[in-house]
């Protein structure tokens, strides 16, 4: 799979587990990725194979509503529209919904906000996966999903956001998707699997250099001070400072030409980076 992944845009959520089992060198299931995906540690996507409806929104911060006067639609946004207050809150903010009056089309792939039925829909997958209960609560909000590549509408993320809708059965109108569309797959993007591996995998920590170790580099460093103390030609490539130094120093710890060689080439890399 590795060799053809980043061609891949999105991956099943058996195929990710596996891929990050590989990567992390540890069994993932894809209920350790529903659990991650719920928590908001991994950035889980849908992919929507039918057009389904759905209304263009923008978030804001409810304590960033003005209180004196109703609350009305962002006249910065391209279109005017209904606003709906958020009872789920992101990162400990309440957030005000601004929604256009005229549904969508929309189908593809879609990252998850988790902030309403989409969050329920990733609950329902895990405990399908896991054989407990079924669900029986719904969202009033609506579903989410945002379109990472397009344009930044809000403050939440990069993307546009959707609010999924269904149709009455009457064909009356609209109103707010309770879950994601049940022709929907949950999938994983490779750009998330790697935030996630990012996450999991423990900071680098530079050993100290032991002992033996130190005293090289220092019996480097001395040799090559006392050749800039005496200067003389024919110090016109490494080869033949190298040369020079094992002929000098040849008892000296470090002082060998396969260290000396690979100790230059390190040196020239580092300060090129």
């Amino acid at each position: 799979m590795s060799k053809i992944l980043h061609l891949r845009e999105w991956l099943t959520l058996d195929e990710a587990a596996t891929h990050v089992s590989s990567l992390v060198e540890e069994n993932v299931s894809v209920l350790d990725l529903l659990w991650l995906g719920a928590e908001r540690h991994l950035t889980l996507s849908v992919r929507i194979p039918n057009p389904t409806m759905a209304k263009l929104c923008a978030f804001k911060a409810f304590d960033e509503v003005p209180k004196a006067e109703p609350l009305r639609a962002n006249p910065d946004l391209p279109w005017t529209g209904e606003l709906v207050t958020l009872g789920d809150s992101i990162d400990g903010i309440t957030w005000v919904v601004e929604t256009s009056h005229n549904p969508v089309e929309v189908y593809g792939v879609f990252e998850l906000l988790m902030i309403g039925g989409d969050a329920i829909s990733v609950e329902d997958e895990y405990q399908a996966r896991r054989g407990g209960p079924p669900l029986e609560f719904v969202s009033m909000n609506g579903a989410y999903i945002i379109e990472p590549k397009a344009l930044l509408y809000g403050e939440l993320q990069g993307g546009r956001p959707f609010k999924l809708m269904e149709r009455f059965e009457d064909d009356s109108g609209y109103y707010p998707a309770s879950r994601l569309p049940s022709d929907s797959e949950l999938v994983v993007r490779p750009a998330s699997i790697n935030d996630l591996v990012g996450k999991l995998q423990p900071p680098r920590v530079e050993k100290p250099l032991a002992a033996k170790e130190r005293t090289t580099h220092l019996n480097v460093i001395g040799v090559l001070l006392e050749l800039l103390r005496s200067p003389r030609p024919g110090r016109d490539s490494e080869a033949a400072i190298i040369k020079e130094m094992l002929e000098n120093y040849p008892d000296k710890a470090g002082i060998s030409k396969r260290n000396l060689e690979t100790k230059f080439a390190e040196a020239k890399k580092s300060l090129k980076s």
